[in-house]
């Protein structure tokens, strides 16, 4: 007997039949027919599971495109409020832009008149001219000519700011060209040793002229006065150059370990205040000490241990001179601003290079458990304790030969600062390009001597905040029609309650009213603006009624959409909020300040309750778990007032995007986890029922086979029985 026999679910799976196959050759009964009917009936729960899991993973695929969308809304809400609605356009009374041109950004508005007395100049030394008007020094008849006499030539440079660099030529770079390469080489420096960069850069010239065409230009690279004049300097400390460049003398400078800026805040060998340890214990011992060793630049190496009697920064600098060695510790006042903080200094006593190197070393060679926290690194000492093997932090200003150019060598012309009025006021800056005069605003002055005055006027760019808010609501109508689509019958999201609630919460961040803003607000919400919902849900823009509203107060359109605060008291200020900080109405009670002590102050939420924050150098920072959660604010005095804190519709709607879809606690990531999870579970039950008909197949295969073969015995016996009559 033959048959083919197999089943196969809604969703695509197959079960296998038996191998054997069969018809009714004895019965006349379509046998097949009733084992597929039996698996058909048998398959139902399996179908039921698989148009569950079918469905999971439509609705998971309308979830994460839903997620895209949000993100694609909050990357354009960032856009509005930290480039569209910050935009501005200048339009200048002088039409070819002689004399200044400006560019803004930001709250800045309104209209500045300008007057450029004179423009920066840099500092220049230039090869002087004989009586016929032909070049006597920096100057060579060729390319090829020879600098200098001798052996080799050293040459001290200065720039601006004191930054003092050596140079050697020897024979093999005896030309012009060679002594400019090796000067403009020094500008880039050599950060992790300690060595600044030099601003001056050399150019030669081919004048095409003359006896001496080939001549040598110095100038600094930046205008204006320096951190140590206005001038610059090279000086021949050999003596034996063909230039016309004066002998000089030159003053070493000692290696120094200092506290590394970034951003106006010291990042490392630095406190906040006299009391703070400087290492912490967790050791196995726990006997409170920490242990470092120093190297001088000869070598010299000294450990010193401090104990907790020691554990401040003035503990480690009498620690450090009661070494014996050639550096000198010292502790004051590093950072600029409220980033100011104590911080440590070590200075070789003995200026220029060491025996043994032109850095000194600091390193913590204390056991695991013990760290401190000065941002010192780790090192190893010798087996005998007499040098530093490895590791430790290297001065950050290496000592060098050269150190200032004492005496002689050629000087330039002194560079000129920029001078012009702003408005009246008379203003000075080394700089032609001036950002700090108007915060958002930056000048470019072109040239000076200007006779009259040049008018410009900063306005918000309504093309670009009005492309950059109709972006934002095409993302939202788009999120929303997708989601609508979804939501229908027959959608994978229909009846899904989860995103339904999603989506009621965007809608209602984004076109509600701001957090904590005040009544009287010249705008306060998205609607003010000419922002309005269709019939549909859908947004729609009203350019003119939007446009209008930035040319009216530009701020105050920003203020719907951005985290916004305002002070009754201007010495206390926000600098940053976080998605938990309260909104609304905050009072403040500043009982201490000190711009280099400790600031502390009583802050009441708007439903009453009060909170303590401490803080140094100005600074105050809210708790996290409490109302204040995320609040940087900036002090500069004592006093009382009111700092209230508004959300708007852009910043609240971004927040709330971030929670949604944050890739390890997000909503939506919660839902596609779930989602994930169930289908997990789905497929082994699937499998188990696939298994489950697969034997349910081999048994009525089996029975209806033995059927046929008793219904075979039975007639073949009958048959028999028939022709023996």
């Amino acid at each position: 007997m033959t048959s083919a026999l197999s089943f196969q679910s809604s969703a695509g799976n197959t079960g296998a039949a038996s191998g054997s196959t069969f018809q009714g050759l004895s019965s006349g009964i379509q046998t097949n027919q009733l084992v597929q009917a039996e698996i058909a009936q048998a398959s139902l729960p399996m179908q039921q599971l698989e148009a569950r899991q079918a469905g999971n993973t439509k609705r998971s695929s309308a979830l994460s495109a839903l997620e895209g969308k949000m993100s694609t809304l909050s990357s354009d809400l960032d856009g509005l409020t930290s480039n569209g609605l910050q935009s501005r356009l200048v339009t200048s009374s002088d039409p070819g832009n002689s004399y200044v041109t400006a560019t803004a950004s930001g709250g800045a508005a309104g209209t500045y008149r300008l007057q450029v007395q004179n423009t920066a100049t840099s500092a220049q030394i230039l090869p002087c001219a004989d009586a016929d008007g032909n070049p006597d020094s920096l100057a060579v008849p060729s390319a090829s000519s020879a600098i200098y006499s001798g052996a080799s030539a050293t040459f001290a440079l200065e720039d601006t700011n004191g930054v003092t660099r050596e140079i050697t030529l020897d024979h093999g770079n005896n030309t012009l060209s060679a002594l400019a390469d090796a000067i403009n080489a020094l500008q880039t420096g050599n950060p992790s040793s300690g060595v600044k960069g030099l601003g001056i850069q050399a150019t030669v010239v081919n004048t095409g002229s003359g006896s001496n065409p080939y001549e040598l230009v110095l100038g600094s690279t930046t205008t204006g006065s320096g951190s140590a004049g206005n001038t610059i300097k090279i000086a021949d400390i050999t003596g034996n150059n063909t230039l016309g460049i004066a002998a000089g003398t030159a003053s070493p400078t000692p290696a120094v370990l200092s506290p590394t800026l970034v951003g106006g805040a010291p990042s490392n060998l630095s406190v906040a205040s006299p009391t703070s340890p400087v290492f912490t214990d967790s050791s196995s011992d726990g006997d409170g000490t920490a242990s470092f060793a120093l190297q001088d630049t000869d070598g010299n190496v000294r450990s010193f241990t401090l104990t907790g009697q020691d554990n401040t920064l003035d503990g480690m600098a009498g620690a450090i001179n009661g070494l014996g060695l050639g550096v000198s510790a010292s502790v004051g006042s590093v950072g600029i601003g409220a980033n100011a903080r104590l911080g440590l200094t070590l200075t070789a006593t003995t200026p220029g290079p060491g025996a043994a190197s032109s850095n000194i070393t600091l390193a913590e060679t204390s056991p695991a458990g013990v760290s401190n926290t000065l941002g010192i690194a780790a090192g190893t000492l010798s087996g005998d304790g007499s040098a530093l093997a490895t590791g430790g932090t290297q001065s950050n200003q290496a000592a060098q030969t050269v150190g200032a150019i004492t005496s002689g060598g050629t000087t330039s012309g002194a560079a000129a600062d920029a001078q012009f009025t702003l408005d009246g006021i008379q203003m000075t800056r080394s700089s032609n390009t001036i950002t700090d005069a108007v915060p958002g605003v930056s000048f470019s002055l072109l040239q000076g001597d200007q006779a009259g005055t040049t008018t410009l006027t900063v306005a918000p760019d309504v093309a670009t905040a009005t492309k950059a808010m109709q972006a934002v609501i095409t993302d939202y109508n788009d999120l929303m029609s997708t989601y609508a689509t979804d939501s229908a019958a027959n959608g994978p999201l229909n009846g899904d309650y989860g995103s339904q609630a999603l989506m009621g919460q965007i809608q209602a961040a984004l076109t509600g009213a701001p957090k904590g803003m005040a009544a009287s607000a010249a705008f306060n919400s998205a609607a003010s603006l000419g922002i309005s919902t269709g019939q549909t849900g859908a947004l729609a823009l009203n350019s003119a009624t939007f446009q209008a509203a930035l040319a009216k107060d530009p701020a105050a359109v920003a203020n719907v959409f951005t985290t916004s605060a305002t002070s009754t008291n201007a010495a206390v200020a926000m600098a940053v909020s976080g998605p938990n900080t309260v909104t609304g109405a905050l009072g403040f009670n500043i009982t201490s300040y000190s711009a280099d002590g400790a600031v502390a102050g009583t802050f009441t939420t708007p439903d009453g309750a009060q909170y303590q924050l401490t803080g140094t150098h100005g600074l105050l920072v809210g708790a996290q778990g409490t109302p204040l959660d995320g609040l940087y604010l900036n002090v500069s005095g004592t006093g009382t007032g009111t700092l209230t804190l508004s959300k708007g519709a852009g910043q609240a709607t971004q927040d709330l995007i971030s929670n949604l879809t944050d890739p390890a606690s997000g909503t939506i990531t919660n839902l596609l986890n779930n989602i994930s999870r169930q289908n997990t579970d789905l497929t082994t039950q699937i499998k188990a029922q696939q298994s489950m008909l697969q034997a349910k197949q081999a048994a009525a295969e089996k029975r209806y086979s033995q059927m046929e073969t008793t219904l075979g015995q039975l007639q073949s016996s009958q048959q028999s029985i028939g022709s023996m009559t």
